[in-house]
């Protein structure tokens, strides 16, 4: 009598997500300091001897479309975790470039509401900071396009399912922490003045 013992497979093991935990930490690190930062910027506004910002016009218009498209690329960004999830290569290649060129606008009307509003750095207090929060922004923004071509990458190569989404989301994560932190920013600034 021959004992067949049925074997059994665990199923494909899931790689640990160390690469989402450390986007985590790094968007947690960026979230206090963009907090210090505004912090900063507020406690100073309120100060007696703070000059303001009365001689430079802000463009409020640009401004608004800033948001509006950071919250577009954030929405198009988890097009492509969802499509990444189902193995569909064209759609998550479609919507990581739609969402790069989203990005790009982004920045690009950021430079463009700096300019239009003509501040020179070292004239004011208010310069300075806006120069500074701002500056962080857009860094962070270069920071999360490289992030996102690299997994476009990932994905041009077929590392697709649940483990490639684990890193196209880990690089979504990022954007929409530089999402959130400039919208914070831009009401800061811009809007309360």
């Amino acid at each position: 009598m021959s004992d067949a013992t049925m074997a059994t497979y665990p199923g494909a093991t899931t790689a640990p997500r160390s690469q989402l935990v450390a986007t985590a930490l790094a968007v947690a690190a960026g979230s206090s300091l963009m907090a210090g930062l505004i912090g900063f910027y507020m406690s100073r506004r309120h100060a007696v001897a703070f000059p303001g910002q009365d001689d430079v016009v802000i463009p409020n218009a640009p401004l608004v479309m800033t948001v509006l498209t950071a919250i577009m690329a954030s929405l198009v960004g988890h097009w492509a975790v969802w499509a990444a999830k189902r193995r569909e290569q064209g759609h998550t290649l479609l919507a990581i470039g739609a969402t790069v060129l989203l990005i790009v606008a982004f920045l690009n009307m950021v430079l463009f509401s700096m300019n239009e509003m003509d501040i020179a750095i070292g004239t004011s207090e208010w310069h300075n900071l806006v120069f500074t929060i701002t500056g962080y922004i857009i860094a962070l923004t270069i920071i999360s396009i490289v992030y996102l071509l690299l997994m476009g990458l990932r994905a041009l190569g077929g590392d697709l399912g649940d483990e490639g989404a684990a890193l196209i989301n880990a690089s979504v994560l990022f954007w929409d922490f530089v999402v959130v932190a400039w919208v914070c920013a831009w009401y800061a600034i811009y809007v309360v003045k």
